[in-house]
């Protein structure tokens, strides 16, 4: 599990060898776009939608901010004023060519052409979708 909103620091929170893989970097809510991570009540989050109301009697706007996890897709909502500071994780993708799967294992290439062996996992409803779909077309692109 992911450890609660840090506390209004700068300080970075690492989670791998990289130097950048799970940092923290701080921003406003007014300044979150659609698409981009933000961390929702202690969750990594892709925002997939941001309401903002107009300034009040009281002066502030509030941002109602709406993400999926993007470790468990769950749904989080979160509101805060669009001055408050929130967290965003600094997200790496890496994209893999597949190279062969089949029951026990599934094959993948990277960008550096170093070959990953990843096992399969029959009860991974992505793992059984990918051998369905490569076993009915082994050159198509997933």
């Amino acid at each position: 599990p992911l450890p609660p909103t840090p506390p209004h620091t700068h300080t970075p929170f690492i989670m791998a060898d990289d130097e950048t893989l799970g940092m923290l970097v701080p921003t406003h809510a007014g300044d979150v776009k659609k698409g981009a991570y933000v961390m929702l009540k202690g969750h990594p989050c892709k925002a997939a939608e941001i309401k903002t109301s107009k300034t009040g009697k009281h002066g502030h706007a509030k941002c109602n901010i709406t993400g999926i996890c993007a470790l468990t897709g769950k749904k989080y909502v979160d509101i805060q004023p669009s001055h408050a500071n929130m967290y965003a994780p600094l997200v790496k993708k890496t994209e893999y060519q597949l190279m062969y799967i089949d029951e026990d294992s599934i094959s993948l290439l990277n960008a550096e052409n170093e070959e990953y062996s990843v096992p399969m996992d029959q009860a991974n409803e992505k793992c059984t979708t990918l051998l369905d779909a490569y076993n009915e077309d082994p050159e198509a692109e997933f």
